[in-house]
């Protein structure tokens, strides 16, 4: 299939990208680089062994999207654009809806021009806010508390409001992740949102302290609700949730209709036994201090993936571990590329 990824030099797109080229699939990448690598491009040439054509712009540009899609003739679309970081879209809620909301209808707008198209997107566990259950299934209430969930919920919407109403595209998949984490086994591609900047996932940030780019980590003092009194979440290896995206598009070429998924290791994960864990994996000491909670707190969110198993045949294979040392392998490997002498930088 030719397959166009919105957002695809981002995290989550990257890894998608490299998954479905490595299962054949002709995929173009379409970014306009404001949160990623402008390298990652390059990079996923060389570990795919195949050209990844990368066109420039704004997923909000419908006018451009649709020339993409006509162009390469795509036939299935990995949504995977727009502002995803919690703490981004607390301090930028208005972007945060521009890019997640708009870019959504522009999506939508554009696929038009496909003949019966498929769209895979990239929708996350935010939208469910605090838990009811132990575990959260894809019928739980959603009630987001942050700008993140509210937005992506609303994108949600829209995208079920235009298959019942019998508009393209009639093949969808609302894929809901759980806490993506961790990096290819090269290092050459991972979460690049915070390795330059205090933003980025628990473990980018755990790996800036470990590298010595941060002095400590803060580590949010919660209520009695957890055990050691630190949030927990269900962190997932992102090239497990890129296999549950390559397994939805597989699925949808069978199946018509709106379908949602939820991606998790069914495991909850506090953030001071994720510190431990990231200590074992580095050799390094991390230091932590312990900040204020907020009443919007979501103190545990743990995935019900019973349905990705049964209708895509999809399970987090990663454990702890696993993301813990790739996600430090992607740190180290991302000093050495740029580090003065990679670069021929006479210091």
């Amino acid at each position: 299939m030719n397959v166009l990824i919105t957002g695809g030099t981002g995290y989550i797109g990257s890894h998608t990208a490299l998954t479905l080229c490595q299962q054949g699939h002709q995929v173009v990448l379409f970014d306009n680089l404001r949160q990623s690598n402008p390298q990652v491009a390059s990079r996923l040439e060389t570990l795919c062994d195949q050209p990844v054509p990368l066109v420039m712009g704004d997923v909000r540009d419908t006018r451009v999207l649709s020339c993409s899609l006509l162009e390469h003739e795509i036939n299935a679309v990995v949504h995977c654009a727009g502002l995803r970081g919690t703490h981004a879209s607390l301090m930028r809620p208005l972007d945060t809806y521009a890019h997640n909301l708009q870019g959504t209808l522009s999506v939508m707008q554009a696929m038009a021009m496909c003949d019966d198209p498929i769209l895979v997107f990239s929708s996350s566990a935010a939208v469910y806010g605090k838990p009811r259950h132990a575990l959260q299934d894809e019928n739980h209430p959603t009630e987001p508390t942050t700008p993140l969930g509210r937005s992506l919920l609303q994108a949600e919407n829209v995208i079920r409001d235009a298959v019942k109403g019998s508009l393209l595209p009639t093949r969808v998949a609302i894929m809901r992740s759980f806490h993506p984490a961790g990096a290819h086994e090269s290092g050459l591609i991972g979460d690049c949102s915070g390795l330059h900047a205090t933003a980025g996932g628990l473990m980018t940030r755990l790996a800036r302290v470990a590298a010595g780019d941060d002095a400590w980590l803060p580590l949010l003092s919660v209520s009695p609700d957890t055990p050691d009194g630190t949030v927990e979440r269900d962190h997932t290896h992102v090239m497990d949730i890129a296999a549950g995206f390559a397994a939805a598009l597989d699925f949808l070429r069978l199946h018509e209709g709106l379908h949602t998924f939820n991606l998790g290791r069914g495991q909850s994960v506090s953030d001071l036994q994720a510190v431990k864990a990231f200590e074992a994996a580095s050799g390094r000491q991390i230091p932590c201090a312990p900040t204020a909670d907020t009443s919007d707190t979501v103190t545990r969110t743990v995935a019900d993936t019973r349905l990705a198993k049964v209708r895509l045949g999809w399970e987090a294979r990663r454990g702890l571990a696993e993301i813990c040392e790739s996600s430090w392998n992607h740190a180290l490997t991302q000093k050495l590329i740029n580090a003065p002498e990679a670069r021929g930088v006479n210091g």
